[in-house]
């Protein structure tokens, strides 16, 4: 069981989640979520949007950034992760080295305590994953699941819900959104239904954060994103 107390301050709630993977078969955005409906929540929809097919691109980070928090602002919103690596079951028995990435949208000027916070977070959620991976193929079969789910549509066109009703990696993922945006600073899940992952959140001002001077994050505006592809 992973348990820990992290810090979270005024902009804590989080506007969507992510999952995104990065191997053999290419970098691939596994699921997205906004979570409840609210203003906010059509803002990210649109920055997504935008973004269309380059989220998995920036989102699934080179192996070199593996390990470590994952910070990008894009305008007004800050994707924070924490990347890992795993040696992933493909169709055909054959291991091949994936990255996957649990991140988290909040807004851009959330501060370094909340960005530790959620750095935190992803990487218990990783830690989880990669167990579960270990004992049983967890993500390999999740992934597999998904990707199959995707090939029979468009991703401009995909029916995230219809993932959310077949996967249960994403409504683990989805659960977390929705007990954060309710304001529930106690986070408990099971990924798998077995290694768990109890997060109390809790003033900012309680915890020890990475110093700003050595504290890393990229940022970037849209129109330069699409200008470069």
């Amino acid at each position: 069981m992973a348990s820990t107390a992290i810090g979270l301050g005024n902009c804590w709630e989080p506007v969507a989640v992510v999952l995104v993977s990065s191997g053999s078969r290419g970098r691939k955005l596994l699921f997205y979520h906004s979570g409840k409906t609210r203003d906010r929540v059509a803002k990210v929809q649109d920055v997504l949007s935008a973004l269309g097919s380059i989220l998995p691109e920036i989102l699934a980070p080179s192996l070199k950034l593996v390990g470590q928090k994952f910070e990008l602002i894009i305008d007004e919103w800050k994707f924070v992760g924490h990347p890992y690596t795993i040696s992933a079951l493909l169709p055909g028995s054959v291991n091949a080295t994936i990255v996957f990435n649990v991140v988290f949208v909040l807004e851009s000027y959330c501060s370094q305590e909340i960005v530790h916070a959620y750095d935190h977070l992803c990487h218990l959620i990783g830690s989880a994953i990669i167990h579960e991976e270990l004992k049983c193929n967890f993500f390999s079969h999740q992934a597999m699941l998904i990707i199959q789910l995707l090939e029979e549509t468009d991703l401009s066109q995909v029916n995230w819900d219809k993932i959310l009703q077949e996967s249960s990696l994403a409504q683990v993922l989805h659960s977390v959104l929705c007990s954060l945006q309710d304001g529930n600073k106690h986070v408990m899940i099971k990924i798998n239904g077995w290694t768990e992952v109890n997060v109390l959140m809790k003033d900012p001002s309680q915890i020890k954060t990475t110093p700003a001077s050595i504290s890393t994050s990229i940022s970037v505006k849209i129109e330069s994103i699409n200008q470069a592809t």
